[in-house]
C-alpha cells in the first residue's frame, strides 16, 4: 500500500514538471512560431540554432519526465498483474470443480433432450411413412378405379362412334337410294314425255299427210271437173278451196294449240324434275353435313378422353368435356 502511495506521489511530482514546461510553451510559440530564419547568414544561422536549442531543451526534459513518471506506473502494473493472477488462480481453483459439475449436468440434460428429440423424430417419421403408404395405397386404388372407368368410357365412346358411323352410312345409303330413285323417276318421266311428244308429232304428221292427200285428190277432181264444166267446176273448186283452206287453218290452229300444250307439259315435267333434283341435292348436302359434324365431333370426344386421363380433377373435367362432346354429336345427328 505504501509502495503504491509513494508511486502515486512520485508520478504527481513528475506531472508537475509537465505543467512547468507547458507554461513556458506559450512563450516559445510566440517567439518562434512561423518565423523564417535567415540561415544563409551567420547571424541568422546563430539565431536559428539558439531557437532550436531553446525548443529542444524542454522537449528533452519532457521525454525524461515521461520516462521517470512512467517507471513507477509500469512497476505498479506488474505488481497489479501478479496479485491479480494469484487471486485469480485461487478463485479458479474454487470455481472449476463447481463449473465441471454444472457442465456435466448440462451435458446430461442435453443428451437426454437429444435422445428425446431423436425418439420423437423416429416416431414422427414412422407416422409419416405410414401415412405416405396409406396415401399411396388410396391413390393406387383411385388410379385403378379411374383407369377402369376410363376404359369403360373409351369402350362406350368406341361403341357410340361405331353406331354413329353405322347410322351415317345408312343415312348416306338412304339418300343415295332416294337420289337413284329420283333420277330413275325423272328419266322415266322424260322418256314418257318424249314418247308422248313423238306420238303427237307422228299423229300431226299423219293428219297433215291425210290433208295433203285430200287436197291433191280435190285438186285432181277439180281438174277433172274443170274439163267437164269449167264455170261450175271453177265455182265449186273455189268454194272447196276456200273451205279446204279454212279447214287447214283450223287444223293448223289445233296443232299449234296441241304443241303448245305439249311444250307446257314438258316444261312442267322439267320443273317438277328440277324440284325433285333440288330436294335430293338438299338431302344429300344435309347428310354430308351430318357426317362431317360426326367426324368433327369424334376428335372432340377423343380430346375429352385425353384430357380426362391427364387431368388432376378427372371427375369434374370428364363431366364437362363429355357432355360437350355428347351435345356436339346430338347436334350432328339432328
Amino acid at each position: 500500500m505504501n509502495d503504491s502511495t509513494n508511486a502515486i506521489a512520485l508520478i504527481g511530482a513528475q506531472l508537475a514538471e509537465f505543467d512547468a514546461v507547458e507554461a513556458g510553451l506559450s512563450d516559445l510559440e510566440q517567439r518562434f512560431g512561423g518565423i523564417a530564419f535567415a540561415v544563409a547568414t551567420t547571424k541568422g544561422m546563430g539565431e536559428a540554432i539558439a531557437a532550436r536549442a531553446a525548443c529542444r531543451a524542454p522537449r528533452v526534459k519532457v521525454e525524461k519526465v515521461r520516462k521517470d513518471a512512467k517507471a513507477p506506473v509500469l512497476a505498479l502494473g506488474r505488481s497489479i498483474d501478479s496479485r491479480a493472477a494469484e487471486i485469480t488462480a485461487r478463485l479458479v481453483a474454487l470455481e472449476d470443480p463447481i463449473d465441471d459439475q454444472i457442465k456435466a449436468e448440462e451435458m446430461r440434460k442435453e443428451a437426454a433432450r437429444a435422445e428425446k428429440e431423436r425418439a420423437e423424430r423416429e416416431r414422427l417419421a414412422a407416422i409419416a411413412a405410414a401415412e405416405l403408404a396409406e396415401r399411396e395405397r388410396v391413390a393406387a386404388e383411385a388410379r385403378r378405379v379411374e383407369e377402369e372407368r376410363l376404359a369403360a368410357e373409351r369402350a362406350e365412346l368406341a361403341r357410340q362412334r361405331e353406331e354413329q358411323e353405322r347410322v351415317a352410312a345408312a343415312e348416306r345409303e338412304r339418300v343415295a337410294a332416294e337420289r337413284r330413285a329420283a333420277e330413275a323417276k325423272l328419266a322415266e318421266e322424260r322418256r314418257i314425255a318424249a314418247e308422248a311428244l313423238a306420238a303427237e308429232r307422228a299423229e300431226a304428221e299423219r293428219l297433215a299427210q291425210i290433208e295433203r292427200e285430200k287436197l291433191a285428190a280435190e285438186r285432181a277432181e277439180f281438174e277433172r271437173q274443170r274439163a267437164a264444166d269449167r264455170a261450175a267446176a271453177e265455182a265449186a273448186r273455189l268454194e272447196r278451196k276456200v273451205e279446204a283452206r279454212r279447214a287447214a287453218e283450223e287444223a293448223a290452229r289445233v296443232e299449234r294449240e296441241r304443241l303448245a300444250a305439249v311444250r307446257a307439259a314438258e316444261a312442267e315435267a322439267a320443273r317438277l324434275a328440277q324440284i325433285e333434283a333440288d330436294r335430293v341435292a338438299a338431302e344429300r348436302a344435309a347428310a354430308d353435313a351430318a357426317a362431317e359434324k360426326v367426324r368433327a365431333a369424334a376428335p372432340l370426344m377423343l380430346e375429352a378422353l385425353i384430357a380426362l386421363v391427364e387431368a388432376d380433377d378427372a371427375q369434374e373435367l370428364h363431366s364437362g368435356l363429355f357432355e360437350d362432346a355428347r351435345k356436339a354429336i346430338d347436334a350432328a345427328l339432328n
